[in-house]
C-alpha cells in the first residue's frame, strides 16, 4: 500500500527535511528533490514552491507534440552515436515518423494510433520490412523514453 501524507521529517540536528518526488530516473524509480529549513512551515512552503513549479513543467510537457519530443531524443542521441547513426536517425524521422505522428501531442498517440501508422507505411508505401522493423524500433525508443520522462 502506497505511503500517504507528506514527507516531512526532524532531522537530529534539529532542521526539517521535506522530500519532495519530482521525476523518474532511467531505471524507473522515482527521483527526490528535498528541501530543507528551521521550522515546519519553512519546509512546508519550500515544498509548495516545488510542486507547483512541478505542475507548471508537467503541463508544458502535456502540449508537446511527438515530432517536439523526439528532437529532444535525437539531440540527446547525437551526442552519444556516431554520425552516420544520427544522420540515418534523422533521416528516419523525417521522411517517416514525423509525417504521420508529429502533429499528434504525446497525450494523445496511442497503440491504435502507432499501429495504424506503421500498417499504413506498409500497405501505401510498399517499404521494405527491414525499414519498418527500423521504424518500429526507433519509434518504440522515443516513446517509451517519452513515457519515462513525461508520465
Amino acid at each position: 500500500m502506497a505511503k500517504r501524507g507528506s514527507n516531512i521529517y526532524k532531522r537530529k540536528d534539529g532542521r526539517f527535511e521535506g522530500r519532495v518526488s519530482v521525476d523518474f530516473k532511467e531505471n524507473g524509480k522515482l527521483k527526490y528533490h528535498y528541501v530543507y529549513g528551521h521550522s515546519l512551515a519553512e519546509v512546508k512552503e519550500k515544498m509548495a514552491q516545488v510542486y507547483s513549479g512541478q505542475s507548471t513543467q508537467e503541463q508544458s510537457k502535456i502540449k508537446m507534440t511527438v515530432k517536439e519530443i523526439s528532437e529532444q531524443w535525437l539531440a540527446e542521441k547525437k551526442l552519444t552515436v556516431k554520425t552516420a547513426s544520427y544522420s540515418s536517425y534523422r533521416n528516419l524521422l523525417n521522411n517517416h515518423i514525423y509525417p504521420k505522428l508529429g502533429g499528434i501531442r504525446y497525450t494523445a498517440l496511442t497503440k491504435q494510433t502507432f499501429n495504424r501508422c506503421i500498417s499504413e507505411l506498409l500497405t501505401y508505401y510498399n517499404l521494405n520490412i527491414f525499414i519498418i522493423n527500423r521504424i518500429i524500433s526507433k519509434t518504440s525508443n522515443i516513446v517509451n523514453i517519452c513515457f519515462m520522462k513525461f508520465r
